[in-house]
């Protein structure tokens, strides 16, 4: 399971930086906003920094 998380860790921060601006604000956005609709109310009861 660690290890997992790392590697959704890493493609969360890592990929956006390589990716380049304008598409990794897009994907942040809609990532964002799914992340809100389903954790604005349960925060600190998620795993990771999305607390």
């Amino acid at each position: 399971m660690d290890i997992y998380w790392l590697i959704g860790a890493i493609i969360g921060s890592g990929v956006f930086i390589f990716a380049g601006r304008e598409p990794a604000l897009k994907l942040i956005a809609v990532v964002n906003r799914r992340q809100a609709n389903g954790r604005r109310r349960r925060s600190g009861t998620g795993q990771g920094p999305w607390n």
